[in-house]
């Protein structure tokens, strides 16, 4: 997972996290730092998830306690490119709405 602070014309500073192609509880503690950071930063944030081959629920969990929070203290938080695997999994466990990808419907989808 990587951080870096991309510009954009219509939006300033975001703050982008690209999401390693593996996320379980083994990196859960170190994701949840980066979104932390992601938070603090008072920036619009954006996770990239394009290459998201497996989630487990740890991380889930995780994402749904920063969503909550980013929504909590009016931040923007978007998805660039949610892989299917991890759509699959949060429908699995009836997440889609918490996470922000009940509108996902492929791969290729940006929100």
């Amino acid at each position: 997972m990587s951080e870096e602070p991309l510009e954009t014309a219509a939006e300033g500073h975001e703050f982008r996290i690209t999401c390693d192609e593996i996320l379980d509880i083994s990196s859960a503690g170190t994701f949840r730092d980066q979104l932390v950071q992601a938070l603090v930063s008072e920036r619009p944030v954006v996770l990239d998830a394009e290459h998201v081959e497996r989630v487990d629920t740890a991380v889930l969990q995780v994402l749904g306690a920063f969503f909550h929070d980013a929504g909590a203290h009016d931040q923007m938080a978007r998805w660039h490119k949610p892989s299917r695997n991890l759509q699959q999994a949060a429908a699995l466990l009836g997440m889609q709405g918490i996470l922000g990808l009940a509108g996902e419907h492929s791969a290729g989808s940006e929100r």
